[in-house]
């Protein structure tokens, strides 16, 4: 696997391809990437480079993440 943005290695289990290994930035961890229904691995891996902006992981997950922790922490407080 290269170190650059888009970079990916596939993933295989009993020599089928599942899924690969993607780099979203130079630099950083990959994100392991397994295509869902009715989708292929090629589109699954475009789709996320797409929602990688400036972020390591896609925005919609991003969003999503950041929002649980306010919640979780605002519950916290409330105690």
């Amino acid at each position: 696997m290269g170190n650059m943005r888009g970079d990916f290695t596939s993933l295989f289990y009993q020599d089928r391809e599942v899924g690969a290994a993607l780099r979203t930035r130079p630099g950083v961890k990959p994100l392991y990437i397994l295509p869902g229904h009715r989708i292929d691995l090629k589109f699954a891996l475009q789709l996320v480079l797409e929602t990688c902006r400036g972020y390591r992981i896609p925005v919609p997950l991003r969003k999503a993440h950041i929002a649980a922790n306010h919640l979780r922490i605002s519950i916290e407080q409330g105690k």
